[in-house]
């Protein structure tokens, strides 16, 4: 996990936000799908909303890029685990209620509690189980399921 990253990422929830962006966990973004990254905002009174993925976009995304959750885990260097919990609330990590009932504070607190209990959790090599070669890159969950992903904790 880039723990920079995540921390600003959680005090620009909590705070202000970012400019004519609203915060909604149940849409990463409900922006037009052509837009990307470095477009203009739209109108503040359209209802623009993100949630913790589309906010990490935005805040550490490169221009013309779309916004997506997979881009955003890429960007907090998040593994599946904390991809589940911190996006999908997985397990309740976040708050135990509806995803359209988090609010900036719950979401700010569980980035933050994730990066104290956590500190920079970084997978490692992910073996075949037929071929015993590491297999490269993210596998989807077909491939290789959570509870087969090994993880070695790094601390710093």
């Amino acid at each position: 996990m880039n723990t920079e990253r995540a921390l600003r990422l959680a005090d620009v929830i909590e705070g202000e936000g970012l400019p004519g962006v609203g915060f909604d966990m149940t849409d990463w973004s409900n922006f037009p799908d052509d837009w990307r990254i470095g477009d203009s905002i739209p109108e503040p009174d359209c209802g623009s909303v993100c949630c913790v993925a589309g906010m990490a976009c935005l805040l550490f995304g490169e221009k013309g890029t779309v916004i997506d959750s997979f881009y955003a885990q890429t960007l907090l260097g998040l593994n599946n685990s904390q991809y589940w919990r911190l996006f999908l609330n997985e397990g309740d990590y976040i708050a135990p209620k509806l995803t359209s009932q988090i609010t900036r504070a719950e979401a700010a607190a569980a980035i933050r509690r994730m990066v104290s209990e956590e500190g920079d959790l970084t997978p490692a090599p992910i073996f075949s189980p037929i071929t015993d070669v590491p297999i490269e890159g993210y596998p989807d969950q077909e491939e290789a399921p959570v509870e087969e992903e090994v993880y070695a904790i790094v601390r710093h």
